[in-house]
């Protein structure tokens, strides 16, 4: 009779494990569904898409004309492949050189030569500041 008490009691954990596992799974894809519904509300995608064109168009990211383009032509429904187009047209500018590379300045062979005038002046300067 234990047997049949053992085989009973763990059918019955088991049934419990599957009923805690579908409920589980239950809540899973409601929660999933939840958030798909939300996904699906969202509209406005091309608005931002339409204020990110702006931005690098004022920026000289991407030509005016380009702009107008993507601008006019976008919706909620193709804004991914106008994305591929906006990665396409993007031409970033050439920034001036710094005024602090020194790659042009040529390297001197020689140590300068001393210059009386302006050691002179070195000490006068020194005198004035180390009183």
């Amino acid at each position: 009779m234990t047997d049949v008490n053992e085989i009973f009691n763990k059918t019955v954990d088991a049934l419990a494990a599957a009923d805690r596992a579908q409920k589980a799974m239950t809540s899973k894809i409601a929660s999933q569904q939840e958030e798909l519904n939300a996904l699906r509300s969202i509209k406005g995608c091309s608005g931002g898409f339409k204020e990110l064109v702006a931005k690098m168009a004022s920026a000289g990211v991407v030509d005016e004309l380009q702009a107008v383009y993507l601008k006019d032509n976008v919706t909620d429904n193709n804004v991914n492949e106008f994305l591929v187009k906006l990665a396409n047209v993007v031409n970033p500018r050439q920034t001036p050189a710094s005024p602090y590379e020194m790659s042009q300045i040529p390297v001197a062979e020689e140590p300068p030569k001393p210059d009386k005038y302006l050691d002179e002046c070195n000490k006068r300067l020194h005198k004035l500041y180390n009183q």
